[in-house]
């Protein structure tokens, strides 16, 4: 063993000449205890007690010439020499004194381009994965004649069909996806050709229009799921890019459509994985209505019809993730899009807020949203839901605890706070700390019990989460017939405080009952009301209209009356055949 790692560290493994001694000698990971050793020096900065690279670089640049009996051999060297290069930190080999120490990058980057560009496809495999990934944010010196080598070596991965542990899907388009982060300048920078032990440059100034292609078809039809959810952080912050520019991009829409397709993957972990995507695009809602007009609107079409067809399973655990990131990007678009232009933009006979609401009704009782008016989406023949390959990771992850009905419900309710969508003319005062109490000297400065025999004040509990006041105070000292909302018309001498409390807090409206103009009233001649020709109406008529009267054991509540009837229907109808039995 001690013989083995001396030779690992001071002598050219490539020299064995038994193929499996050789394979041996690579599975030492001479990296890693090339790296503890360097670690474990005491003496910072001292580089003579640190083992150099460039002392075994050249062998492990030397493997390319070796023949195919040490495959295996070859492909750790040459994972060797990217990780080794590409090292960073004071404990790498490839460091010392925060100066990197690369003598051989001329030899490396040949090496890599003899390759990337060669009919070896594990040779080609090994260089996407440990050097495709780092190798545009260490920007060494002259990697831009390495682009097009890595574009194609990319595409060669992409498009084989083989969906193996080996085959590096993942990082062929992570480095597509960082390369379109790359200013447009470098794009007509020289670059070598994608041909093997040729050395000819040219510039590709429609390079990343290339790329953005392959891309959107990995997002698109991509069989790996880890492959497809890197395509979509990659359109994603390539649209956030062009958006953050204002540089008016014909093609964006189309791009937001293939990230919104995706939404409707099977697979709901890539879905969570793109909606959360979708969400990071909520913060240029504001762009998008001025340079795109109509996209908003069709981003939160397609995620209301994603929440309609989830509405049934929003309980599985398996979905729960999903439906809550939704519901989020829902809210955001939204909140940020505003009360006017959801009202204004329509889908048949809807708006689309009416539309939101309905979504999220739906979510909250459980029920199937896909019947929804408005919500019937283009079928893309192009689009493939499904994978071929899972390797997301491991399936054990903690059961989610998200409630989506309660999610749905606090959303529907703050987006009638934040969106001005009042059930009366005025708007509430959210968080109020109004109570019950105030401006009714009578029940005192502190809540307490007083309130609930007051007779100017009403409590009714609307469900099992909400509670609702209703309180009768004289109106505002005002002139007469100008009220401080109506000026100019004529209001009642009484208003109604109502509070309202439920899962988003407490809100608070003062509203009285408008009645008319005076001005425009008084000029107008009093027409009678018409009345019936007969007032003849049998009274056993008028008692049935009624609804049946609760049994006298039996309080009237909001669970057991009819949907079309009021409570008081039943007070009254109790209270008459009360007085018919007495």
């Amino acid at each position: 063993m001690v013989l083995s790692r001396l030779c690992e560290l001071l002598s050219n493994a490539k020299v064995f000449k038994d193929c499996s001694c050789e394979r041996r000698a690579g599975k030492r990971r001479l990296l890693r205890r090339l790296r503890k050793i360097s670690a474990n020096q005491t003496l910072n900065g001292n580089t003579e007690n640190h083992v150099p690279f460039n002392l075994f670089a050249g062998w492990c640049l030397e493997a390319e010439a070796l023949p195919p009996s040490h495959r295996a051999g070859k492909l750790l060297a040459l994972r060797l020499l990217c990780e080794s290069t590409q090292a960073q930190g004071p404990g790498a080999p490839s460091s010392c004194n925060n100066r990197l120490h690369l003598a051989h990058l001329n030899l490396y980057q040949r090496a890599l381009h003899h390759g990337l560009t060669g009919e070896d496809r594990s040779v080609v495999d090994v260089l996407v994965e440990y050097a495709a990934p780092r190798y545009l944010s260490l920007a060494l010196d002259g990697y831009s004649l390495l682009l097009l080598d890595f574009v194609h070596a990319s595409t060669v991965v992409l498009n084989s069909s083989d969906m193996g542990a080996s085959c590096p899907r993942t990082a062929a388009v992570t480095f597509l996806g960082s390369l379109l982060s790359l200013p447009d300048e470098l794009m007509n920078a020289p670059m070598l050709q994608p041909y093997p032990h040729q050395y000819n440059t040219v510039s590709c100034p429609d390079l990343k229009e290339h790329v953005l292609n392959i891309v959107v078809r990995v997002c698109r039809r991509e069989g790996a799921a880890a492959a497809r959810c890197a395509g979509a952080c990659a359109l994603t912050a390539h649209v956030c890019h062009v958006l953050a520019a204002r540089v008016p991009c014909t093609r964006l829409p189309s791009y937001v459509t293939c990230l919104l397709q995706m939404l409707m993957m099977k697979n709901k972990t890539i879905a969570k994985v793109v909606s959360d995507c979708v969400l990071v695009l909520a913060d240029y809602t504001d762009r998008i209505v001025e340079l795109y007009p109509g996209l908003a609107g069709k981003i939160i079409k397609w995620i209301c019809a994603c929440l309609a067809q989830l509405s049934t399973s929003s309980s599985r655990d398996s979905v729960r993730p999903l439906a809550g990131s939704l519901l989020f990007c829902l809210a955001e678009f939204a909140v940020r899009c505003g009360p006017a232009r959801l009202m204004d933009e329509k889908e048949g006979d809807q708006s689309l807020l009416l539309i939101i609401f309905r979504v999220l009704y739906a979510v909250m009782k459980g029920t199937n949203g896909s019947e929804i008016e408005g919500l019937s989406l283009p079928v893309d023949e192009d689009f493939d839901p499904n994978i071929q390959l899972d390797n997301l990771g491991l399936k054990s992850s903690p059961v989610s605890t998200i409630d989506v009905k309660l999610w749905a419900q606090t959303i529907c309710t703050q987006l009638v706070l934040f969106l001005g969508h009042w059930p009366l003319w005025s708007g509430c005062q959210l968080s109020s700390s109004v109570c019950e109490q105030h401006d009714s000297p009578s029940l005192g400065g502190e809540l307490g019990p007083a309130v609930l025999a007051a007779p100017h004040l009403q409590l009714m509990r609307l469900s099992d989460a909400t509670l609702a006041s209703f309180v009768e105070l004289p109106a505002l000292d005002m002139p007469p017939g100008a009220a401080a909302t109506t000026p100019g018309l004529s209001t009642s001498d009484r208003q109604v405080r109502v509070l309202l409390r439920d899962i988003a807090g407490k809100a608070c409206w003062d509203a009285s009952a408008l009645y008319y103009d005076p001005s425009s009233s008084a000029e107008e001649p009093l027409e009678p009301l018409p009345l019936p020709d007969s007032d003849d109406i049998p009274r056993e008529n008028t008692l049935s209209s009624l609804p049946p009267p609760l049994p006298p054991d039996l309080l009237p509540d909001y669970k057991n009356s009819p949907p079309d009837k009021h409570q008081l229907d039943h007070v009254s109808i109790s209270f008459i055949f009360l007085i018919n039995h007495i």
